[in-house]
């Protein structure tokens, strides 16, 4: 694919080409899209005018607006919704989704360098056994420092906020949090953000929060996490049932899985079928896999691989 400029092509085009790229295992598409935009020659007020267009926000240590337009386009902007749900959290480290955390790093987006590392930390920590010691320390914390850094400072973004507030829990994913463990400070920051996934994260970290305040958010907002997380505290088949389905009804897919696992514990594997065949169709995946089907795009890596992976990626950095 040849660009001459970014508007000759068209924003939206660019970041279909992009979420294209996040399909792909192996990152290919990710690599060559970048190195498409990289290589275009404009002037500041050109690579101003597309962060206009594109709404893009601009962090602390983004200098110059070729970075806070290449940053932009190339973090995951679904990156917190597939964190969301364990059914999803691990399409993340897909190779595609990692390069793309680390063009968006290269170019100083916090949000890029924070999910490199701590995506990296996670995958690593799989291979404690085979491990002595964890020989990128160092990489780690020079994406974490500076990405902190600035999140911090930008608070009013939601996504940075959730982000800082979650590594006051100690531990995500059996990897130790940035900051030492302090449940007030995290429940705090949770609070303060009036968006969907905050609120939730304050709910959810609340003492004994109830199924009805779960759904009473979960419709306020239409966001789907609070839906599932209302029918996990619902005793009664029929209602948890009616919970999944209104979560369907908003396009929350995560919802066919559990509703297909619901099904499954009844012993109506006809329905289950059903629900994870819905899911495979409306483009989750995973239902695919609960009927049998092999795993495309595995993010499944031996340590030889991942060290590899994480060697090329240092040195694109």
């Amino acid at each position: 694919m040849r660009l001459k400029s970014l508007a000759s092509l068209g924003v939206s085009l660019l970041l279909s080409a992009v979420a294209l790229a996040g399909e792909f295992c192996d990152g290919g598409e990710v690599l060559e899209t970048y190195n498409t935009i990289a290589s275009l020659r404009m002037s500041e007020q050109e690579w101003q005018d597309e962060a206009r267009k594109q709404g893009a926000y601009k962090w602390p240590s983004q200098q110059s607006w070729r970075d806070v337009v290449i940053g932009h386009l190339f973090y995951p902007q679904d990156t917190l919704e597939l964190l969301d749900c364990y059914d999803t959290r691990r399409f993340i480290e897909r190779r595609a989704y990692l390069w793309s955390y680390a063009m968006a790093a290269k170019h100083h987006h916090p949000l890029g360098q924070y999910h490199l590392a701590h995506t990296l930390e996670v995958v690593e920590a799989r291979h404690d056994d085979s491990l002595q010691t964890t020989p990128h320390r160092g990489f780690y914390d020079g994406l974490y420092t500076p990405a902190f850094k600035d999140l911090k400072q930008c608070l009013d973004y939601p996504d940075a906020r959730y982000v800082v507030a979650l590594n006051y829990s100690g531990l995500i994913d059996n990897v130790r949090t940035h900051y030492e463990r302090d449940p007030q400070a995290q429940l705090t920051l949770h609070r303060g953000g009036g968006d969907a996934r905050n609120q939730f994260a304050a709910l959810k970290y609340s003492p004994s929060p109830t199924a009805g305040q779960f759904l009473e958010l979960a419709r306020s907002y239409k966001y789907g996490p609070s839906f599932l997380a209302a029918a996990s505290l619902t005793q009664a088949v029929p209602e948890r049932i009616k919970i999944y389905e209104e979560a369907i009804g908003i396009s929350y897919l995560p919802a066919y899985i559990r509703l297909g696992r619901l099904y499954r514990s009844q012993q109506d594997e006809n329905r289950a079928i059903g629900m994870f065949s819905k899911s495979g169709d409306s483009g989750l995946p995973v239902g695919y896999w609960k009927l049998g089907e092999t795993p495309t795009g595995s993010a499944n890596m031996d340590l030889t691989k991942f060290m590899e992976l994480t060697k090329a990626i240092r040195e694109f950095l």
